[in-house]
């Protein structure tokens, strides 16, 4: 700061006020504050900064995968919040495991961020402990847990996968087959495993296990899967999937092997991904309002950190059935 201030011509609290209130500076002085910067590289120290104003500035975001467009949208909506608020996000991906998580949770928290994002609600015990003992706000996002660590924007999957189910029973389909991704610690995964087991049970229908295939998450596990079903269940007359990711890839693989849908086999979806309206044919599917839960996450984060008493910290953001032409 000192050599920018020699290079500007101006004391080092004018640099500072540039940095910080440069709207209290006459743009003259302002501008060969800037050059100066800029000729130089400066770049403020933050971490100086964040222990005399005992602040950082930062949020940490803890997300499965970036590889998937559901994540992506959430966390996009959070960081326009953040943003605007001058907070920015640390994000890191847990891989689907409890283990990572934690040990990512333990080097952020270490780095005091102001809040952290949590994405799904199961979590392991030492996980829990550090969020509680940090005293941050904690928004868990995308579940409905009984017990929230703190503040949650989420929806049920329960739900979710129950009403495309019902919507495929209500159409006729009896013989209805079950697509998912390894379940793992995925609580949505396990709600929606849930709903299909119960929802088809409760309409007297069967779900043996020659009906359920277990895929790695993407396009090709889906054609993958669906291939193997009409071997092992030649008679099912349509296929739920846990995601609309497998579901493009069940159409895909209908589309090569000439299978009529939905005339010989329906096709339902989880999430209502970008794609899901542009295939041919059309998926049905459920609509979660992936970037508003990221927006609203962001919401209760800068309500408790600007010391407001949020009266309702668990908000559900509900769902949405698509109905298209493949079911």
């Amino acid at each position: 700061m000192v050599d920018v201030a020699r290079r500007a011509g101006v004391a080092t609290v004018t640099v500072s006020r540039v940095l910080h209130e440069a709207d209290k500076v006459a743009p003259a002085t302002r501008a060969r504050v800037e050059a100066a910067i800029a000729e130089l590289g400066y770049l403020p120290n933050l971490v100086a900064r964040s222990l005399v104003a005992a602040r950082t500035g930062m949020v940490a975001a803890l997300i499965p995968t970036i590889d998937n467009s559901l994540h992506a949208e959430m966390i996009q909506g959070m960081d326009e919040r953040c943003a605007a608020a001058g907070l920015h996000l640390l994000i890191g991906c847990t891989a689907f495991s409890l283990e990572v998580e934690e040990r990512m949770l333990r080097a952020f928290l270490s780095r005091q961020p102001e809040a952290v994002y949590l994405t799904g609600s199961n979590h392991s015990p030492a996980t829990r402990t550090m969020l509680k003992a940090s005293r941050v706000p904690v928004v868990e996002v995308a579940s409905l847990p009984e017990l929230p660590i703190d503040m949650v924007a989420g929806y049920s999957s329960f739900h979710a996968a129950g009403t495309v189910l019902r919507h495929l029973i209500e159409r006729g389909y009896r013989r209805i087959g079950y697509v998912h991704s390894p379940i793992g610690v995925n609580d949505r995964l396990v709600e929606r495993h849930r709903a299909y087991l119960e929802t088809l049970a409760a309409a007297g229908l069967e779900t043996p296990e020659a009906w359920r295939f277990e895929s790695e998450l993407g396009m090709a596990g889906g054609g993958r899967a669906l291939a193997r079903l009409r071997q092992q269940a030649p008679e099912l007359d349509a296929v739920f999937c846990s995601t609309d990711v497998l579901a493009v890839g069940v159409l895909l693989e209908c589309l090569r092997q000439g299978i009529s849908v939905p005339g010989e086999l329906a096709v339902a979806g989880f999430d209502d991904l970008p794609i899901a309206a542009e295939i041919v044919p059309a998926l049905t599917t459920v609509r979660i309002p992936r970037r508003r839960m990221g927006e609203v996450a962001a919401g209760l984060i800068l309500r408790r950190l600007g010391g407001e008493a949020v009266a309702e910290p668990v908000v559900d953001l509900g769902f949405e059935l698509q109905v298209r032409a493949s079911a």
